[in-house]
């Protein structure tokens, strides 16, 4: 929860928790060694508290990692007593689809740390945006766990996200996996 509260420190206001760590919310059985956090940085403030921030809880952020960061660029940030690493994934080309699904997070408080995560469907989408060949299976998996425990999706919703983020075939693949 050290990442959390860094965040949560400093002057940075739009983050969501992605990937098959947010993932898990929805579907459990999901495993992962990264902890994948999206980061709109709108200024160098944002930037520099975030930084200020890692340090005090304890991160080991090199001068390679706050170049890295302050070029708005992913940032590995590896866990000395943990077998997990942080992927930090700012923000750059694809403003849009993140802040729309900002807006749609979901707040979840975990041992009292406030975790924002995109709602089902858009982690659907955002993972069908990355387009990545295990993101397809991890999705087809999520849709045919949350269908059989009874978990409503929107499907209209994910159509619609798809047409307007340009993936519709993405989701028809995903739709033929689960025919």
């Amino acid at each position: 929860m050290r990442i959390i509260r860094a965040i949560n420190s400093s002057a940075v206001k739009y983050w969501l928790l992605i990937g098959n760590v947010a993932g898990f919310f929805y579907f459990p059985e999901l495993i992962t060694r990264d902890i994948d956090i999206a980061i709109l940085f709108r200024n160098s403030q944002d930037i520099e508290t975030f930084i200020h921030s890692l340090e005090l809880e304890g991160f080991p952020i090199t001068e390679g990692d706050k170049r890295s960061l302050a070029s708005r660029k992913r940032t590995i940030i590896t866990l000395e007593d943990s077998p997990f690493y942080i992927d930090l994934l700012p923000v750059v080309h694809d403003v849009e689809i993140f802040m729309d699904a900002w807006n749609h997070r979901i707040e979840e408080d975990i041992d009292g740390y406030k975790i924002s995560i995109p709602t089902f469907e858009y982690w659907i989408i955002l993972k069908l945006y990355a387009g990545r060949d295990e993101d397809y299976v991890v999705v087809k998996k999520a849709i045919t766990h949350a269908t059989n425990i009874g978990i409503s999706i929107n499907m209209e919703l994910i159509q619609k996200l798809a047409k307007k983020y340009n993936i519709k075939e993405r989701l028809h693949r995903i739709i033929k996996l689960l025919d």
